[in-house]
């Protein structure tokens, strides 16, 4: 079972029996009452365990909760921190079609080949930019690679948040309010927690005009992780520098169409809309 003079380590259960022997000489737990994956007792509570204690071991019953099974407590936490990320990547449910993925995108269609592949070097890392414009016009598929590449990204291990522009900057004006009416979240706290992720996503960023706020805040945003080089990408029907810093500012203008730096990848989509084709 084990040798502790070379060759191979003794299981972790048979080491917990024999750290639990005590000095009596009273026996160790029997190795077959432990979980193989966890190491730990599968079961203190059931009748045979638990006779087993009563007549074997009583100094150790009360320790029983502590040397219970983890395997179950470890899939609850898995499935909890499935759950936050879920949660977290703020992706539309999509009930009737299901997530929409890399799988599902259409690449044969007209003009969309390239986008597909742009964005899903993105998500993959292999693409040398980490800054990704994407412009095309509603329908073209932007959003659906946008969504498949937070499930990718997912996949890989990676905290990812897809937001739409709109929904976003409401959400961050609403807590900048609440602060002023000494309610709600700190807006930086608000800023430092998009900025934790990995990757954001930020979708439908559109060609009417923004407020001054909502410019300055969005551009703090793309502006951070332009200067450390860390993913972000964003969708956009605004085809030129010239449209987006007329609804948008100069400064987000220069970051999203930068062609200079190596950091930013601007795609045009040539595809169609694909939705009014299928009707």
């Amino acid at each position: 079972m084990s040798d502790r003079h070379g060759g191979e380590p003794e299981p972790l259960s048979a080491a917990l029996a024999t750290i639990t022997k005590d000095r009596a000489g009273r026996p160790a737990i029997p190795e077959e009452y432990f979980c193989q994956t966890c190491h730990f007792l599968v079961d203190v509570n059931s009748p045979e365990i638990a006779a087993w204690f009563e007549a074997n071991r009583p100094d150790l019953h009360p320790l029983g909760p502590t040397l219970n099974c983890r395997c179950e407590d470890a899939a609850d936490l898995e499935a909890r921190r499935i759950q936050r990320k879920i949660t977290n990547a703020n992706l539309p449910k999509r009930e009737l079609t299901g997530p929409l993925t890399f799988d599902n995108f259409d690449a044969t269609l007209p003009g969309t080949a390239e986008m597909f592949d742009v964005v899903k070097a993105w998500a993959d890392g292999t693409l040398a930019e980490s800054f990704l414009t994407m412009i095309g016009i509603t329908g073209s598929g932007k959003s659906h690679l946008l969504e498949s590449a937070v499930a990718h990204l997912d996949s890989l291990g990676m905290s990812v948040r897809y937001e739409r522009a709109e929904v976003m900057l409401n959400m961050l004006r609403h807590t900048f309010r609440d602060v002023e009416g000494d309610y709600g979240q700190d807006i930086q706290d608000v800023m430092d927690w998009y900025d934790s992720f990995d990757a954001l996503i930020i979708d439908d960023i559109g060609a009417n005009r923004a407020t001054p706020w909502g410019e300055g805040y969005l551009y703090l945003m793309l502006d951070k992780r332009y200067a450390d080089g860390r993913k972000v990408a964003i969708g956009t029907n605004i085809e030129n520098a010239q449209e987006m810093e007329k609804a948008w500012g100069a400064r987000i203008a220069s970051r999203c169409f930068d062609r200079n730096s190596g950091i930013v990848k601007v795609l045009w989509s040539e595809a169609n809309d694909y939705r009014k084709a299928s009707l």
